[in-house]
């Protein structure tokens, strides 16, 4: 493929492209709802145009990965939010009571309903996150207080915080989830 190729190639029944981002090589096998893009002649002019958008976004610093190959399961579905903090929550070192705690945040978000047709955020793919979903599912729990639901959105910024160091995620919109003011007593 060289330095000046396309960038793109038939591997048996699927196409892989190739670009450089950040002084390493990258490769991608194309998929469609988690199948590999078989070689038509259709769909090798379409990865050779999504191979020249990669690399002029990359040359002009506007590329985002998960906007491109968002992170997935091994069967090539997207990750979802419930997916994810279960994968948070094994990787946090914390005392069983602080464990507790983080796993009835975690169930929260799991089986919120996030949207206008009772969506689960938990179910959401994790690239398809909106601060509006989390704005709307602690809608639904009106009787929590402010210091719960602070401490819900904790774990759940914390949680989509390793999704973008992991490169799963370029933004975390849960950081424009404003903490609730909590009453004082005078």
């Amino acid at each position: 493929m060289g330095r000046k190729g396309t960038g793109v190639e038939i591997r048996g029944k699927a196409i892989r492209i190739q670009f450089s981002l950040n002084g390493e090589v990258v490769r991608r096998t194309l998929k469609r709802d988690g199948i590999a893009i078989p070689p038509s002649s259709e769909n090798l002019d379409e990865a050779k145009r999504l191979t020249a958008e990669i690399r002029s976004r990359i040359a002009d610093g506007t590329f985002c990965h998960s906007e491109y190959f968002p992170a997935t399961r091994k069967d090539g579905r997207p990750l979802t939010v419930g997916e994810h903090l279960d994968a948070w929550l094994a990787v946090q070192r914390i005392e069983p009571s602080t464990a507790a705690a983080y796993a009835s945040a975690a169930r929260f978000w799991k089986s919120a309903p996030c949207d206008e047709k009772g969506a689960l955020l938990g179910e959401r793919a994790l690239h398809r996150l909106k601060a509006s979903h989390v704005m709307r599912a602690l809608t639904f729990r009106p009787r929590l207080n402010a210091k719960t639901v602070n401490n819900y959105v904790t774990i759940l910024r914390r949680a989509m915080d390793m999704a973008v160091a992991d490169h799963a995620l370029e933004d975390n919109l849960v950081r424009h989830v404003r903490y609730q003011r909590q009453k004082t007593v005078s």
